[in-house]
């Protein structure tokens, strides 16, 4: 009777252990390449809070939000900052839209004017991440203009 108590505690134990270390390992930092000279991190919350932020040779970039979890599908959305910044988008884009954007800059504020010029604002718009062991593979939406052109991140521990 003991013995059988004992496996079934010593189940019981694993299965939460193996519960807890499961829910673990979707907290945490991961880091970002985007580019060949970046540094970039993203970390993710238990509160369901996110931060990024990523620094280049010349620039410095950054973004909040909150997440959420559909199976193993991240869900990115940034909350817009209270000071006023140039915006840039997560998903790097290819020359074709870059161009169709550059004679509109945004800001995080209308009619604003960023202090700091090398400082921006990622925006997390619904950006999807699959979620695999010990990696995101960013599930980036792409345009007809951009098929195939657009960069692999590296997103890992």
């Amino acid at each position: 009777m003991f013995y059988n108590k004992s496996l079934i505690l010593l189940m019981i134990f694993t299965f939460c252990f193996h519960v807890f270390a499961q829910s673990q390992k979707k907290y945490g930092t991961w880091k970002v390449e985007r580019y060949t000279d970046n540094k970039g991190y993203l970390t993710i919350l238990p509160n369901n809070k996110f931060s990024f932020y990523e620094k280049t040779a010349d620039s410095e970039s950054l973004s909040e939000g909150n997440w959420t979890l559909q199976n193993n599908l991240l869900i990115l959305n940034s909350v817009m900052p209270k000071t006023c910044l140039y915006v840039s988008h997560f998903s790097l884009l290819c020359p074709e839209m870059m161009e169709r954007i550059k004679k509109k800059i945004v800001t995080t504020k209308d009619n604003c004017r960023p202090k700091i010029e090398t400082k921006f604002f990622i925006e997390f718009f619904n950006e999807k991440f699959l979620m695999k062991k010990n990696s995101l593979i960013y599930l980036n939406q792409r345009d007809a203009d951009c098929e195939n052109k657009q960069k692999i991140f590296k997103i890992y521990r």
